[in-house]
């Protein structure tokens, strides 16, 4: 499923919590980058550009995507969520949901707001 993969991240890496037992890895290289995996779904959170002094970096909204994503159960199937997002906020410069099932790739896409992204992906059906 070349569609689904994601290129390796680079930098420093950490161990993060998201909570709710899920953990990420935390990459700092001219700003920060969080990567984790729920189920069949790989989730970043991509601030790259983002150059602060705040120790936490993208921790807090990767957080607030892994409950959001609890929350609002996606698709059983194999998928990815990336999020380009402002310096320290939850303005999304853009959110891309991309989910297969069977022979067919899906793909929503938002730059308001990650929320609307990964709401309207995890209200998806297939009718047949």
């Amino acid at each position: 499923l070349s569609v689904l993969r994601l290129p390796a991240p680079q930098g420093l890496s950490q161990q993060v919590s998201l909570g709710g037992g899920l953990t990420g890895t935390e990459y700092r290289r001219g700003g920060w980058l969080v990567d984790w995996t729920s189920g069949s779904w790989r989730f970043r959170l991509d601030q790259t550009g983002c150059i602060s002094a705040d120790s936490s970096g993208a921790l807090p909204l990767a957080k607030e995507m892994a409950s959001f994503a609890s929350a609002y159960p996606l698709a059983k199937a194999p998928g990815t969520v990336v999020m380009t997002s402002g310096c320290g906020d939850s303005s999304s410069v853009g959110t891309v949901v991309t989910w297969v099932q069977g022979a067919n790739v899906y793909v929503t896409s938002q730059f308001a707001s990650y929320t609307k992204a990964m709401y309207l992906a995890s209200q998806m059906r297939l009718y047949t």
